[in-house]
């Protein structure tokens, strides 16, 4: 009974909307598979190649998404699913960085996809600079809990709460991207450790898997980059 874009305003719901439906067709063709409805799967991927045929076509001016009939300001949030979803082209990464140095609509909530399509695309100085600038007040905070929206009460949207984990996804691009641990195969029994340090020198971190803890830490040096890894047992 509810459908909802994010918070905030400039919602272009168009672009937001099919790279959504994309990656759900995408899950849906996987749970398919998984629970023996293969019957269903060539409906699915009609539906996502109607989407990859015609996203660009119609929503791609040359220079940023906007949908046919859009006013508003650009709508950062869904260049960043776009790009998430595998809609928008390398050649296109330019431009969409551009955006994402003029657009600050997304509530909290969303700004995550646009951090991790930027470390996607290759640019963890980008990255963080977006990162340390959208939620550096709330980092100051003397308040040890993350908000809804950009502000508390009359600044937050619609006086939303400031005890809300839908803000920690900062916390998990540091931990995947930066630190650069991420699972290849289910359970960690293979899993890689590839860094994107960007501005950063220095950064560690520990994950708690079904077979151990992973640590890994990286420092920037004059020679270059020392990185150390904790295997556990049964991993690789």
């Amino acid at each position: 009974g509810w459908d909802w874009g994010d918070w905030g305003e400039n919602i272009d719901r168009p672009v937001m909307d099919n790279a959504l439906l994309y990656q759900a067709l995408e899950s849906a063709i996987n749970m398919a598979k998984l629970t023996g409805n293969v019957a269903d799967i060539p409906q699915y991927e009609g539906m996502r190649k109607s989407i990859s045929d015609n996203y660009n076509r119609i929503l791609w001016t040359g220079s940023e998404y906007r949908s046919p009939g859009y006013t508003g300001i650009t709508d950062d949030r869904g260049h960043g699913l776009a790009v998430l979803a595998g809609l928008a082209q390398p050649e296109q990464y330019p431009a969409i960085k551009k955006v994402f140095e003029r657009s600050f609509n997304a509530s909290p909530y969303m700004e995550k996809y646009i951090l991790e399509s930027i470390f996607r695309m290759g640019d963890a100085y980008a990255a963080l600079t977006r990162m340390k600038t959208r939620y550096q007040k709330m980092v100051e905070s003397p308040l040890s809990t993350l908000w809804e929206g950009w502000g508390i009460g009359s600044e937050g949207y619609g006086g939303g709460s400031y005890n809300h984990g839908w803000s920690g996804g900062p916390l998990t691009l540091l931990m995947e991207y930066v630190c650069g641990i991420a699972p290849i195969e289910p359970g960690f029994s293979r899993f890689q450790v590839m860094p994107q340090p960007g501005s950063l020198n220095r950064a560690a971190a520990s994950f708690e898997t079904v077979k151990g803890t992973v640590k890994t830490s990286f420092q920037k040096k004059a020679s270059g980059m020392e990185i150390r890894v904790t295997v556990p047992a049964s991993t690789s």
